[in-house]
């Protein structure tokens, strides 16, 4: 297809284990062409995992730990602009990490 991806997916799956729960996400964005600047471009399909640990053990707390991209996978190369990536399917931040605590009363 012209412009846009005909397919994007999220599959998840998570395990609880008494406090502990454990998530792994993959994020799927199929092949497409494009035509821009360049003219007629095949954009590459991007695949990218996610995960997280979370601990609910204490009375009123839980703590997570996680991920996003954490292959520090970059995006496939389109002409969309001039950072070489197509911003309304791929995300170039890379990986990333995260620390949340959250205390319910």
């Amino acid at each position: 297809t012209w412009g846009y991806p005909r397919m994007r997916a999220r599959t998840v799956a998570t395990l609880d284990n008494g406090p502990w729960q454990f998530t792994l996400a993959n994020n799927y964005t199929g092949a497409y062409d494009q035509f821009y600047q360049a003219g007629p471009l095949d954009v590459k399909e991007n695949i990218t995992w996610d995960a997280q640990v979370q601990y609910n053990g204490f009375k009123n707390l839980k703590l997570t730990l996680g991920g996003r991209n954490i292959f520090d996978k970059n995006p496939p190369w389109a002409d969309e602009n001039y950072y070489g990536y197509d911003s309304s399917t791929a995300d170039p931040r890379g990986a990333y990490w995260y620390l949340r605590a959250g205390y319910s009363f």
